[in-house]
């Protein structure tokens, strides 16, 4: 399992500017991000994310000879590969640029009629108009809807027929036309291809397959054996999973709910559980905390003891020497990353430990 829980512990991503390069996409490029666990997977997460906006705005690569490296590098990675089948059934989906332009044309039209009938509205409803200057509000409302509702049964027809092309999607006894089996044929043997080395690559690579096959074999939707296996991607962790995870749930389409905090919760084989009636009591706060960790004891300590934070790996990260008779602990985190952490405080053969989070 991945120990961090669910979402980002990096800020950034949340905030990040998609139409510029800032200091985290540089990060990225340079040799990744500096994270304690899931360091791998989250750190193939991010170069998808980037090389996804890098293809899409090929503005933002510009001349910059390590932007234009990144993208040659990892068009040849699964970071790239996978982006191509990604791409590529996106397209199988995508309206005819015919289409598409007459639908948007249709939309524009409609706006501007009904923004003009309401600004005749408005001035009618204010008052104060002569018969005649009434007369030509009139006529003129009544041009702007003869040309909204011609306008609306052209646009109703092309929806009419998306919708419908889209519901033959779905439906069993519904062919791709020729092109998009052949595209859909060439995508499935692209991904077949691929070569993975680690768990989420593999589960993009399923969940690319799964979905292929459904549109190739006009399926409704998964069956039996491909439940099977997107079952299993989809009760993974995020941060180790990729982002199949959220692909092979919506692919499901059930009502299963995931308790991703319960899913990503860190394990505990490195740490020896005290309960607390024999052994420390103790509460903290602010948790989560950022930058400092205060520690009130039930009792004081009987002997000298310590302090100590770990890292979901086990390791040791800051240790604070107690006195004894102590019955508060201040602790400072500023070195301390963002994360998940454990505090284990330690007076003779006495200890007990918990949980905290860190906000950086």
């Amino acid at each position: 399992m991945c120990p961090n829980g669910i979402g980002s512990d990096i800020d950034e991503f949340a905030n990040e500017d998609t139409k510029s390069l800032d200091t985290l996409d540089h990060t990225i490029v340079d040799g990744g991000i500096s994270i304690d666990t899931c360091s791998s997977e989250m750190n193939w997460t991010a170069k998808r994310r980037l090389y996804r906006r890098l293809k899409k705005d090929t503005s933002l690569v510009g001349a910059d000879p390590v932007m234009q490296g990144f993208v040659s590098t990892h068009s040849q990675t699964t970071v790239g590969r996978f982006h191509s089948i990604e791409v590529g059934i996106a397209e199988l989906f995508e309206l005819d640029t015919t289409t598409e332009a007459q639908l948007s044309s249709q939309l524009s039209t409609i706006k501007t009629k009904l923004d003009a009938i309401y600004a005749i509205d408005s001035t009618m409803a204010v008052g104060g108009l002569s018969t005649s200057e009434e007369d030509s509000l009139s006529l003129l409302r009544g041009g702007h809807l003869s040309v909204l509702d011609s306008t609306m049964a052209v646009n109703d027809t092309l929806t009419l027929s998306i919708a419908t092309e889209l519901a033959n999607l779905t439906t069993t006894t519904h062919v791709l036309d020729s092109l998009r089996l052949l595209t859909a044929d060439q995508l499935k043997t692209l991904n077949t291809a691929i070569s993975t080395d680690s768990v989420y690559e593999a589960n993009q690579k399923m969940a690319n397959r799964i979905w292929l096959e459904i549109l190739l074999n006009g399926q409704d939707g998964p069956d039996s054996q491909q439940a099977v296996y997107l079952t299993d991607i989809a009760a993974q962790c995020l941060y180790e999973g990729g982002e199949a995870v959220l692909q092979a749930r919506a692919m499901l389409g059930t009502t299963n709910s995931y308790d991703d905090q319960a899913i990503c919760a860190p394990p505990l084989p490195f740490i020896k559980s005290y309960p607390e009636k024999e052994g420390i009591a103790f509460t903290m706060y602010p948790n989560p905390t950022n930058g400092y960790l205060i520690i009130d004891l039930e009792n004081e300590l009987d002997s000298d003891g310590y302090a100590v934070i770990r890292n979901t790996l086990g390791q040791q990260l800051i240790i604070q020497s107690l006195d004894a008779g102590n019955k508060q602990v201040f602790l400072v985190l500023d070195d301390l990353s963002a994360g998940t952490f454990y505090l284990t405080i330690k007076s003779g053969s006495q200890s007990a430990t918990k949980l905290f989070s860190n906000m950086k």
